[in-house]
């Protein structure tokens, strides 16, 4: 209101941002919304619909726009001088909540919105928090805009194909059409002595251009006559201090070179043009009169079923192979319905020769959703105690069935309580009457149930995650048998638009006479030229930082290959499993099993806790992720100079 700063929606980094940006040298002076919110999922913009965005309270203390949150839109109200939200509009019944616009006094805000399918004008109490609808008719409206003496709510209403400016008088609820010709008038505002209103028209050459009409004479002029069009014009009067006079400006924003500028026209009065109504063009009105495509046959009403509206909503295929050579791939093909109520999904994994067979159906038609899954799955583990000195590995199988509930809290969070039945091939430590470990073969057939809780606020870029955290929490329970817990935490932080600070923990522990057992090492769990799923035991922990940065984004090369997305991270890591009534140590070198120092009862006493630091260069190649991995070993003690390359393919966490 003042001048000297103009609020704008821009990109920033990854995501919109509300900023004031000084009318002086066109610098940012303040962003309002910095940083990256859970309270909304975006802030809502309708640059190609001709909606405004937001709005300035006439005291300049307060700016209101809309978000969209829960699957639903609602009206933030941001303090100006403090960044502070100081409110939330959200009315039931309302939706697609548009265009707010203060009162005079700040103690209203008007509103297009939805409700029972008609779009209305609303107006909504910031004291009361009561809500009216002041329109109130079948017409498409929107875009109101508050008078300067806060009598008259200036707005475009759709009649007969066309958006119209239309006046509403607050004090009898009185409609006064003010435009006619062809094309669509939208983004009115009024000038500061109230005798013109500005508006936005796609009436010559269906091209959207800054029009005023004078309110007491009517005619009409135009200030703009640009291709990719002008939209939202505002008019500022400023005080030139050299001169000692008014100067009026004419703001707005233009579409130019892939974006939208903000312009403005000094003494606009001087450079408007007439304009006849007769001068109407409006191509494709006169080219393709209006007429109905399709009517609805009531014949051909019927009851909606899914089976009929079944199809492939997502297919995925991933490949990777593991720093000892493992031939890992994972396909997923989705299954729902129109409405997403049902919805049916298949996955197919391997590692190796072990095959792995998930198949889960869930129904999301009310809050309380349920679900059915079924799986087959094999898996393997190290046995370093059958023959000493060599790599055994030992094969185990999980067919399952499970009926669970799911309750989503927010969008991002939610619970799931589930019930099964497990049939079991499994192992499990034990001891000889000498005291040596090993692996016992299990084979069991029991119900189990198993809670979840499950938060994600993970945003991502065109390379993966760049800010957020997921958090995982499930607990087990199969009786007589195994209580086990588990934890996955991962967080991103943005540091630039392409670099970020990674970290993620991983802890599991599991008790009771057959215990689930944890692997850890290899690829991206536990790097440094360990084994796969070379540690194992009833606990585990992972904890991983990493520092991720951009190195090249396109390499051309000769004969058409193009190497993009080449990366690096920095990390640190630190894990290691050990099983129920060990301890716990560091221990450089830390493998498990050292040939030339096997001591059964220092392995179980002493169990190792493994650390590495490195580098860690990635590049697609073919819609695969390649990873070079120079690690070193450490006990954050002492930190070796040599260093132990691994490659591996997959994704990082």
């Amino acid at each position: 209101p003042s001048g000297d700063l103009f609020a704008a929606i821009v990109p920033i980094k990854n995501e919109l941002d509300l900023v004031l940006i000084s009318t002086k040298d066109g610098r940012i002076f303040s962003n309002l919304t910095r940083g990256y919110s859970n309270d909304y999922t975006e802030i809502l913009v309708g640059a190609f619909d001709g909606t405004n965005d937001l709005t300035w309270s006439s005291d300049g203390n307060e700016i209101a726009f809309a978000v969209r949150q829960e699957g639903t839109s609602h009206l933030l109200v941001v303090n100006v001088l403090t960044g502070k939200i100081v409110a939330d509009i959200h009315i039931d019944g309302i939706r697609d909540m548009k265009s707010p616009c203060f009162s005079k006094d700040g103690s209203k805000v008007y509103f297009s919105g939805n409700k029972d399918g008609f779009f209305d004008i609303f107006v909504y109490n910031r004291e009361t928090q009561l809500t009216a609808n002041l329109t109130n008719d079948k017409y498409l409206d929107k875009n109101p805009r508050v008078s300067p003496d806060g009598a008259e709510v200036l707005y475009s209403s759709n009649r007969k194909g066309f958006f119209k400016i239309y006046t509403l008088n607050l004090k009898n609820s009185e409609k006064t059409q003010l435009t006619t010709g062809l094309g669509n008038d939208i983004q009115a505002s009024y000038s500061v002595d109230m005798k013109s209103v500005y508006f936005s028209s796609d009436r010559f050459d269906d091209i959207y251009n800054i029009y005023s009409l004078n309110l007491e004479d009517g005619s009409m002029k135009q200030y703009t006559n640009v291709l990719t069009g002008a939209f939202a014009p505002q008019e500022r009067v400023t005080f030139d201090h050299r001169e000692s006079e008014e100067r009026k400006q004419l703001i707005f924003t233009s579409y130019y070179e892939g974006r939208y500028r903000i312009y403005r026209m000094m003494n606009p009065d001087e450079r408007g043009i007439d304009y006849q109504v007769k001068s109407d063009n409006y191509s494709v009105y006169r080219a393709k009169p209006e007429k109905l495509l399709f009517k609805m046959d009531p014949g051909f009403k019927n009851e909606y079923r899914a089976k009929k509206h079944f199809m492939v909503s997502n297919v995925g295929l991933t490949a990777g192979v593991t720093d000892d050579g493992r031939f890992l791939s994972s396909g997923n093909i989705s299954f729902s319905d129109v409405l997403g109520i049902h919805n049916l999904q298949v996955v197919l994994d391997s590692i190796s020769s072990y095959d792995s067979y998930y198949l889960t159906y869930l129904n999301k038609k009310n809050r309380w959703q349920w679900g059915a899954s079924a799986s087959f799955y094999q898996y393997f583990l190290v046995d370093f105690y059958y023959i000493p000195g060599t790599r055994f590995e030992r094969v185990y199988k999980n067919a399952s069935a499970t009926a669970f509930a799911r309750y989503p809290f927010t969008t991002f969070t939610r619970v799931d309580l589930g019930i099964g039945f497990r049939d079991q091939d499994f192992y499990t430590l034990q001891f000889s009457e000498q005291g040596s470990p090993y692996y016992r073969e299990v084979d069991q057939s029991k119900p189990f149930l198993y809670a979840a809780y499950s938060l994600d606020t993970v945003r991502y870029a065109y390379f993966g995650p760049i800010q957020g955290m997921g958090l995982d929490l499930v607990g087990e329970y199969m009786q007589d048998t195994m209580e086990s817990g588990h934890l996955s935490f991962r967080a991103y932080k943005e540091m630039t638009r392409r670099s970020l600070l990674a970290f993620r923990l991983y802890a599991d522990v599991s008790n009771g006479d057959i215990p689930d057992l944890f692997s850890l090492g290899g690829s991206n769990r536990l790097r440094g030229d360990f084994y796969y799923n070379q540690f194992t035991g009833t606990r585990r922990v992972l904890a991983t930082t990493e520092i991720r940065f951009p190195i090249i984004d396109v390499l051309h090369l000769p004969f058409g290959l193009i190497l993009n997305n080449v990366r690096a991270a920095l990390y640190v890591e630190a894990g290691g499993t050990w099983f129920q009534g060990d301890d716990f140590n560091f221990e450089f070198e830390g493998d498990t099993y050292d040939p030339d120092h096997f001591d059964v009862k220092a392995y179980v006493q002493y169990p190792y806790l493994m650390g590495t630091y490195g580098l860690d260069v990635s590049l697609n190649l073919a819609g695969m992720e390649l990873h070079w991995a120079w690690s070193k070993r450490t006990n954050f003690r002492e930190f070796p100079t040599g260093s132990r390359l691994s490659f591996w393919i997959g994704r990082k966490f």
